[in-house]
């Protein structure tokens, strides 16, 4: 972001909005660059207070417009994100959305939202996308949109759990909850939980797994008589849902399908894709059902862990879609269906380099080493 002024601050207000704007654009990871326009620059000291660090990389100024050429010169490039790249053969670069781009010929192009495995995210970015779910949830600014986005979950809960509308429907689900916490940070992508690596015991994943109880984990099983919650960014008392203040619950039980299971069902032919999404129907409802409490309820779109798991179904279709030619657009054939409560056709969302609104989205692979 760019600041330019062309006189100080006038009163202490001014320098109390500076202030929150910095703070406030600062905490999403923008860079802020400032410049003060004027003979004698009486802007500038002010410019200097509000500039991200080192300041003598982001405060400028210019004693007359003349100058601007040389400016531009110096600062092409710089920042997270320029609409020109270095002008080389094809490379991977990413803008100031972290989505992943390439470079051609002097200009980003063909950028894409990368979506990651939770385990594998860097602590920080899971902090973020902890946060921003919750205020998604919480905040006003989003929360009635955020409301509309799950009550359609629930309301056709038996359609879209049907083979016709399973798959293409929680892609879309995916995307709209996605572009809603985007609005809260434009880094943010929803990650997946692939339970295959720690499936024979899934819920004693580490320190840094899933459950951790710190901030960077969704906590960990329910306790007591109606097995609350009690730990962990999504306990009792932290946060709550739905109408009347509802708690998180959980159960864990059992054991999930590992990644024999999973392989298998990813090397099914075209031919048998009826088999292939009946066992990713499977999948989904078994392992919201092993977390138990909310994630095997109707308000099972309301728990955070929905979204991973979810996220992964939509993984292991693309995956499939991907492993041959003939694996896109099976299974499909009448793509102008309109998903239960959406304004989207199936045919829009059967290929994730093209989802609606020129969306890209990519899955990164989550045996990959950390």
């Amino acid at each position: 972001m760019f600041i330019i002024t062309a006189g100080p601050p006038e009163g202490d207000t001014d320098v109390a909005n500076i202030a929150l704007l910095r703070k406030k654009f600062g905490a999403k990871g923008v860079e802020i660059f400032g410049l003060g326009i004027e003979p004698d620059s009486p802007a500038y000291p002010e410019v200097s207070k509000v500039v991200s660090s080192p300041v003598a990389d982001h405060a400028f100024r210019l004693h007359s417009s003349h100058e601007m050429k040389s400016l531009y010169r110096k600062l092409r490039g710089r920042g997270a994100y320029s609409w020109t790249c270095a002008k080389r053969k094809v490379r991977v670069t990413h803008d100031e959305c972290k989505r992943r781009c390439q470079c051609h010929a002097g200009r980003v192009t063909n950028c894409t939202r990368v979506r990651k495995d939770f385990i594998w995210m860097p602590l920080g970015d899971r902090r973020r996308f902890i946060a921003a779910f919750k205020k998604l949830t919480k905040d006003k600014r989003y929360k009635k949109e955020y409301d509309t986005i799950v009550r359609v979950h629930r309301e056709h809960r038996t359609m879209i759990h049907s083979a016709r509308y399973f798959l293409p429907w929680h892609r879309q689900f995916l995307l709209n909850l996605e572009n809603q916490m985007r609005k809260i940070d434009c880094r943010l992508t929803i990650p997946y939980w692939d339970w295959t690596l720690t499936s024979n015991n899934p819920w004693n994943d580490g320190e840094f797994g899933l459950w951790s109880p710190q901030d960077y984990g969704i906590g960990g099983n329910g306790r007591g008589l109606h097995m609350h919650v009690l730990d962990g960014p999504f306990r009792e008392g932290s946060w709550t849902f739905g109408k009347g203040g509802k708690v998180l619950t959980r159960n864990f039980s059992g054991v999930l399908p590992n990644k024999v299971t999973v392989q298998r069902a990813l090397q099914l032919p075209h031919k048998r894709f009826t088999d292939f999404e009946t066992q990713l129907r499977i999948f989904h409802h078994f392992v919201r059902c092993a977390i138990g409490g909310t994630a095997c309820s109707l308000d099972s779109a309301r728990s955070p862990e929905f979204l991973l798991i979810t996220a992964y179904i939509d993984k292991l279709w693309g995956d499939w879609q991907a492993r041959k030619a003939d694996h896109w657009p099976v299974g499909f054939p009448v793509v102008s269906d309109l998903l239960p409560g959406y304004k989207t056709y199936t045919g829009e969302v059967l290929e994730l380099r093209s989802l609606p609104g020129v969306v890209k989205v990519a899955y990164e692979r989550s045996d990959r080493k950390p």
